[in-house]
């Protein structure tokens, strides 16, 4: 009889990066709302005793999203079975891992027809800067940059995705 060693070697998985940047939950509904911020004007400045504050304005937008479902499921054996707790565990997880994996990959670059969700490569106003003769350096702080100037951005970037294949070989586009 063989000796079984406790444990297992886990299969290697990509790390979520956009599904652990984004709230996710669960819903009874077959419709979600969401506010978006979409507009905001600074009317700040300085005053004189007694003078009335000038006025800024923060528009918002109410929008509606239909809910996708990430499903799938592993068939497991009664003998696989026999040790419940592990088996369970194991499986647990992988069914949770594969949901987000599918989630993270849907949510940069889904196409948005049903029953795919929409990727943030499917929404205008995603930005892009050439590469053109520039170090991928360069194009990175002229991304940011133009980012930190655009009208009614108060900041800089949250977040930079870059695809490996573009950080570390020619590439159209930097981000």
């Amino acid at each position: 009889q063989n000796d079984l060693i406790p444990g297992f070697v886990a299969y290697q998985r990509k790390r979520p990066l956009l599904a652990s940047l984004i709230p996710w939950g669960t819903t009874d509904s077959d419709v979600v709302e969401y506010v978006t911020q979409t507009a905001v004007s600074s009317g700040a400045a300085e005053t004189a005793e007694d003078t009335a504050a000038t006025e800024s304005e923060v528009t918002f937008a109410t929008n509606t999203t239909n809910v996708r479902e990430i499903t799938h499921w592993i068939p497991v054996t009664k003998i696989a079975m026999a040790d419940a707790g592990q088996i369970a565990s194991i499986i647990d997880n992988e069914l949770v891992l594969g949901v987000i994996d599918k989630l993270d990959t849907q949510l940069y670059s889904g196409s948005g027809t049903p029953p795919a969700l929409k990727g943030i490569t499917q929404y205008s106003g995603i930005g892009t800067q050439p590469l053109g003769g520039d170090t991928r350096p360069d194009a990175l702080m002229k991304a940011m940059t133009t980012i930190a100037i655009a009208a009614g951005v108060m900041g800089q970037a949250d977040y930079v995705g870059m695809h490996p294949i573009g950080v570390g070989a020619p590439a159209e586009r930097l981000m």
